[in-house]
């Protein structure tokens, strides 16, 4: 099963997958019914289990909350670290 995730992943580029977050219409995240609930429900703190390359890591940080994710996958994992360097302090992997 691992190895079918590292191939997945080794595929992903992650200048187009930045390219691809900037482009996604933030009013379509702030509607978002698992953001609605943590917000609803008081988090602060969310866990990402098998957060992939850290797309919704990125999206909770970016709307305040304190973010940890872990995934199967070492090249997922890599590919989230980049994605997220640079971003504010808030996300662990």
């Amino acid at each position: 099963m691992t190895s079918f995730w590292e191939r997945s992943w080794a595929q992903v580029d992650p200048a187009r997958l930045t390219h691809y977050l900037r482009g996604t219409a933030r009013e379509l995240v702030e509607k978002d019914p698992i953001l609605c609930a943590l917000r609803a429900n008081g988090a602060h703190t969310v866990c990402d289990a098998g957060c992939g390359c850290g797309v919704w890591m990125l999206r909770l940080m970016e709307q305040g909350f304190a973010v940890r994710g872990f995934d199967i996958s070492a090249q997922a994992v890599q590919t989230a670290e980049k994605l997220l360097a640079g971003v504010a302090s808030g996300a662990a992997l």
